[in-house]
């Protein structure tokens, strides 16, 4: 291997954090555990697969060729690359992310198949505002504060009921606004977390969540602005993470309603006595729904940074029970009616 390939690998290599390596059998390592993600590799030296095994990031490149020796540098040099291209090594000299988010960079690179690797969320500019009056909102901004997230904004209205508690109010928390109940819980989780309101406008995502329909007029803001809005709710039990509304290049909550309305005549009259209506929900039913609207808003701005795949509630929604196991994914087309423009512009 040449000196050029050499130094594409990490100053001091160290396996993805949280993904094991484990010996098969005599000169054969495994790497990970998931069919999805493992790998085999066969035929190394006895002194290879010592290191390989103990890859901790507390010895350059250098250290480790001289600890196998140069009969079996080019074997050693060949792993490291090979590990490196899929994307399963570190380098522990500049990584900077703090112990409790390493195994979300972990699963943030497996998902990428070390392709696109998204930046961690604590580096990035993004800001998220999560705008409910219920348990989900503070739910989803605790978690995505939780999964590094620098700046999250709660903007809530009215005073914390004894129904959000559970998922992160607290019963302290009763009777003060939502507003500043759910930063204290967010700073809880992060004291770093920046929780100020953004400018008008320029905020990266905001999920709209509690809510059965959204407020049609702060949506309107939202598409005035090309401000990206995720919406999640729970409906009796069954947790609801999508659209994802990108203005003018996805279906919109227009499109939704229009679909809505071919299927159900009714659907107008039933949706507009649910404007601003909050439903009764579960525990667990809130925890499971927040921890996936999370996941999806991530998923969104790593999209969004050109790092991995469209997330599944573009033009579309993911919903999950609980209770049986059962999820399922709805497709929100754009609707040849509606005035939003995506029907000639969706990437």
């Amino acid at each position: 291997m040449d000196v050029d390939t050499r130094t594409t690998l990490p100053v001091r290599p160290r396996s993805l954090p949280g993904l094991p390596v484990l010996r098969r059998r005599a000169g054969e390592i495994q790497v990970g555990l998931d069919p999805a993600h493992a790998v085999v590799i066969s035929d190394l030296p006895d002194g290879v697969v010592t290191v390989a095994g103990a890859l901790d990031g507390t010895r350059s490149v250098d250290e480790l060729l001289d600890e196998v020796g140069p009969a079996d540098s080019d074997t050693l040099l060949a792993l490291l690359d090979e590990l490196e291209v899929r994307g399963l090594l570190v380098d522990a000299a500049s990584t900077a992310v703090p112990a409790r988010l390493t195994g979300d960079v972990t699963m943030s690179v497996l998902r990428t198949r070390g392709r696109d690797r998204p930046v961690p969320p604590a580096v990035r500019p993004d800001q998220v505002v999560v705008r409910g009056d219920g348990p989900l909102a503070v739910a989803v901004a605790a978690t995505l504060a939780g999964a590094g997230m620098r700046r999250v904004h709660v903007a809530a209205t009215g005073a914390v009921q004894p129904e959000d508690v559970g998922c992160g109010y607290l019963d302290a928390h009763i009777g003060l606004p939502r507003r500043r109940a759910a930063r204290d819980v967010v700073r809880a989780v992060d004291p770093s977390v920046l929780t100020g309101p953004p400018r008008r406008g320029s905020a990266s995502l905001v999920v709209l969540t509690d809510a059965v329909v959204p407020d049609p007029e702060a949506v309107a803001e939202l598409v005035r602005h090309g401000v990206a809005h995720l919406v999640v709710r729970v409906r009796e039990g069954t947790g609801v993470i999508g659209p994802l509304v990108v203005p003018g290049r996805s279906s919109c909550l227009r499109c939704a309603d229009l679909v809505r309305a071919g299927l159900d005549p009714c659907w107008p009259a039933v949706a507009t006595q649910l404007l601003g209506a909050t439903q009764p929900v579960d525990v667990l039913s809130a925890q499971v729904t927040a921890a996936l609207a999370a996941a999806q808003a991530l998923r969104a701005l790593d999209w969004f940074a050109g790092a991995g795949p469209r997330p599944p509630t573009w033009c579309g929604a993911v919903e999950i029970d609980p209770f049986t196991g059962v999820s399922r994914h709805r497709r929100w087309p754009i609707h040849a009616a509606c005035t939003c423009g995506a029907k000639t512009r969706m990437t």
